[in-house]
């Protein structure tokens, strides 16, 4: 559906992500099937958008986290 004049084609999409994000950040595993189905919906539709090696590395993490019930490990980020 096209956007009505006067806004952002890409808001949808944005929200989207924004969520996403939101989910991963306070690492709600029980919603990382839904990050997953957007990871993979970018991914088809754009597949330039995200690295090849990001994608790979995000989907097997959250894969692992939904399967084990576990949110992804991080490394310590320096100071």
């Amino acid at each position: 559906m096209p956007a009505p004049p006067g806004q952002d084609p890409c808001a949808p999409l944005r929200l989207a992500a924004a969520a996403a994000w939101q989910v991963m950040r306070a690492r709600q595993v029980r919603d990382f099937p839904r990050v997953l189905g957007l990871l993979e919906a970018v991914g088809q539709a754009a597949p330039d958008v995200v690295f090849f090696r990001h994608y790979a590395r995000l989907r097997l993490g959250l894969q692992a986290a939904v399967r084990g019930g576990q949110p992804p490990c991080h490394p310590a980020s320096p100071p």
